[in-house]
């Protein structure tokens, strides 16, 4: 009698293109090396190196979305625009409150700070 249970649902998982894992891996390097980049960079106040960090990846990323999302961005209503500016001053704000921590206390204490915000915002969103 064949068992039934082996059997995953759904269609077979494709493997995933090399390339994926290597951009997954950049992605990963810089994430991870940014505090130590920052502490390094500590003569520099944080709103600088926080809008220094955001015109990088503008510059680095939006050469490759603009072709993929250009469409969808020319339906956005005006409301929609304004939460998009909204997030990003909050991330604005979120990355200055980080790189300033950085000047007071260690890279691993301000890492985990931020690394646990999901807790925080679950606990918050439940109360």
């Amino acid at each position: 009698m064949a068992d039934d249970t082996s059997k995953e649902a759904g269609p077979p998982r494709k493997a995933l293109p090399l390339h994926v894992y290597v951009i997954v891996g950049v992605g990963l390097i810089s994430f991870t090396s940014s505090p130590i980049l920052v502490r390094y960079a500590s003569d520099a106040p944080g709103l600088t190196l926080a809008a220094w960090r955001t015109l990088i990846a503008v510059l680095l990323l939006a050469p490759l979305a603009l072709p993929t999302i250009g469409p969808e961005l020319r339906t956005f209503s005006h409301r929609e625009w304004g939460l998009i500016g909204t997030a990003g001053v909050l991330l604005g704000v979120h990355f200055v409150a980080w790189i300033e921590s950085l000047y007071y206390t260690t890279v691993a204490s301000a890492s985990v700070l931020v690394t646990t915000s999901p807790i925080f915002i679950a606990i918050l969103g439940y109360l």
